[in-house]
């Protein structure tokens, strides 16, 4: 079984100056874009338009997998 990793998403509002963020748990990156986009829908059906995702980062928990990443 493929260990989940964790996504911080990072969610900005101009009209209505206001930011937000999420975290999601899965396997994949593109797993958690999906979500990300899902979340934007539902802020933009709740709280009208505007909202849009400025950055989705995959948070290194594991040393080893951070070296690996930058080399």
């Amino acid at each position: 079984m493929k260990k989940n990793t964790k996504y911080k998403v990072h969610y900005k509002n101009d009209r209505l100056d206001q930011a937000a963020e999420s975290m999601y748990d899965v396997e994949r990156f593109e797993e958690a874009l999906i979500l990300a986009h899902q979340h934007v829908d539902n802020l933009n059906q709740i709280e009208g338009t505007g909202w849009r995702i400025i950055g989705l980062y995959e948070i290194l928990y594991s040393y080893e997998k951070y070296l690996a990443s930058i080399h």
